[in-house]
């Protein structure tokens, strides 16, 4: 019984040490400085260009809505 004692001691006293180490720790430095670089990108290239239509017919795109979710009913039970 008195190793518990002692190990609940042990334990309690190392939390309060831990505790005033942690307050004693150096504040922490002010707002960081804050670097602003600034590049100048040429381009020495043709621009890319990003979509063709091949052999000049155009393409029809038919976009079709999905369904909205099916809300669950207030009348389903489940059973337990």
């Amino acid at each position: 019984m008195l190793s518990q004692k002692r190990m609940a001691s042990a334990v309690g006293l190392f939390a309060a040490a831990a505790m005033v180490l942690g307050a004693c720790a150096p504040q922490a430095t002010g707002t960081p400085q804050v670097i602003v670089q600034t590049q100048v990108v040429v381009q020495t290239s043709a621009p890319v260009v990003q979509t063709q239509i091949v052999n000049g017919t155009p393409q029809q795109v038919v976009v079709t809505a999905t369904p909205a979710p099916v809300q669950p009913t207030a009348a389903a039970s489940f059973k337990s």
